[in-house]
């Protein structure tokens, strides 16, 4: 079974959302609604693929820079994702926001703008990685 970390602060859309993913086309979700402990869940368990929202508020555990950066014209989603392509290089991360977002030069990234269907959602999640559960 193929693994998602879902990254959004929005509840009501995404519990709709997760249950679809995981009745509808069997992916095991885990769902978090800040971005206070991503890099340690993603630390702490193996994951097929990240959706990211990139419009939530600044996490509580950022640094000063990280905290600069986002004030100073980055989205906190941006500056998080940043940090995790370093840190998992090889992650394939769909950006799922509302919010327009400029491409990034990075084939394990793909961009989708809210809202969307959940069929859509999976077809991108299925180009960068497949579905074999």
């Amino acid at each position: 079974m193929k693994k998602i970390l879902l990254v959004d602060d929005d509840i009501k859309t995404m519990r709709s959302l997760i249950e679809d993913l995981q009745v509808t086309y069997g992916f095991e979700v885990v769902h978090l609604e800040t971005f206070d402990n991503v890099i340690e869940v993603l630390n702490g368990s193996r994951f097929d693929i990240m959706i990211l929202d990139i419009m939530m508020p600044i996490p509580s555990n950022w640094t000063f820079d990280e905290v600069r950066r986002s004030s100073e014209g980055m989205s906190t989603g941006e500056v998080l994702y940043e940090k995790i392509r370093r840190a998992f290089p090889e992650l394939p991360i769909l950006i799922y926001s509302a919010k327009e977002v400029k491409p990034f030069n990075d084939k394990k990234t793909l961009i989708l703008r809210k809202p969307e269907l959940p069929s859509e959602i999976v077809n991108r999640i299925i180009k960068l990685i497949g579905h074999e559960n």
